[in-house]
């Protein structure tokens, strides 16, 4: 061994390949004993992913571009895999280690805005299952990763350069998480609705059904999202404003859609309601300063008492008056304590 050994690049083809076998093993061995199969397969596919990113953070891939299309392609067999075989725990294993891999290698830190872009790309293959799977539990170890092992990252080594870059990759991860909240909604209402029909042609009765709503995801995206934007974004009073405007007019616009073309989503809609509701509040403070929170809330209160009694809708009327309350108080709490507050 003094004289010859084998190069890196040499050793990760053999683990690479020795993966590869393994998912294959597994695949053939799908009818002997399914549950072995897809461990077998979410093994070998780990140890792939994990490989492959090895490879190039030590440039034995040293091509972005080439680590990109076969990173592609492995998540594009990931995805047939799963949904071929309906192997929820294949997707589970193969895409948790997707998620890991970059923080399991030798280093002093993961490139943050390659880990946040390659988050993204993950997410992509998450939403490629869930456009024909209902399974949750993949937004949710997705939105985890996301929000909180890449923000984690970004608050700890991200660099203020860097946070322009960061912001854009950070709204295309909410705009796919509020599509898969919707898409979720969806297809357990297709759900539901063919094991009625079955039930009633059958005669059976009802089973307990799944409930139509990921809430956690419908509510902690915009949460989490805009707190990460807000923290990206602290020094522009623009961006900030923005990004709400922008999670508003995408709420409201999610609220009238449902309410047209699935009405039995009724829930969902209101949910994006409240949702609106919310980040229409925040664009009076955000962009004129805090002593406009108590006009920009009356005005808005108002709004939607009128709101609410045209259109017999409860919630928008006690949202309204709440604020309008909220407005009072705050008009009071800043003539108090502020002596150039503009009374006129």
């Amino acid at each position: 061994s003094e004289d010859w050994q084998l190069s890196l690049g040499v050793k990760l083809g053999f683990i690479a390949s020795a993966g590869v076998i393994t998912t294959i093993a597994g695949y053939w061995l799908q009818k002997k004993n399914q549950l072995f199969a897809v461990a077998l397969q979410g093994v070998g596919l780990a140890v792939v992913f994990l490989t492959l990113i090895f490879s190039h953070h030590f440039a034995v891939i040293g091509n972005l571009t080439t680590a990109s299309i076969l990173f592609v392609i492995l998540l594009l067999v990931t995805v047939y895999l799963s949904l071929k075989q309906q192997a929820l725990y294949l997707a589970m294993l193969a895409l948790s280690m997707a998620y890991l891999a970059p923080l399991v290698i030798p280093q002093n830190h993961p490139d943050v805005v390659f880990l946040f872009a390659y988050y993204l790309l993950i997410n992509l293959a998450v939403a490629a299952v869930n456009f024909i799977q209902p399974w949750k539990i993949l937004h949710q170890i997705a939105f985890f990763a996301t929000m909180f092992i890449g923000g984690a990252v970004i608050g700890i080594y991200a660099k203020t350069q860097q946070f322009a870059t960061l912001d854009w990759i950070l709204w295309l991860h909410i705009a796919l998480f509020i599509w898969l909240s919707v898409r979720y909604s969806q297809l357990m209402l297709r759900v539901k609705n063919h094991d009625l029909n079955l039930n009633q042609d059958t005669g059976q009765k009802t089973q307990r059904l799944q409930p139509i709503l990921d809430v956690g995801l419908i509510f902690s995206v915009p949460v989490l999202g805009f707190s990460l934007h807000a923290y990206l974004m602290h020094n522009s009073t623009q961006a900030m404003t923005l990004g709400a405007v922008a999670l508003a007019i995408v709420y409201i616009s999610l609220n009238l859609w449902i309410k047209r073309q699935h009405p039995q989503l009724f829930i969902l809609a209101k949910s994006f309601f409240i949702l609106a509701v919310v980040f229409v509040a925040l664009i009076f403070p955000l962009a004129k300063g805090a002593h406009w929170i108590s006009t920009g809330w009356v005005i808005q209160g108002t709004a939607l008492i009128v709101w609410g009694v045209t259109e017999r809708y409860r919630l928008s009327r006690y949202i309204g008056v709440i604020l309008v309350l909220f407005s009072s108080v705050a008009l009071i709490f800043q003539i108090w304590s502020n002596d150039h507050f503009p009374i006129l």
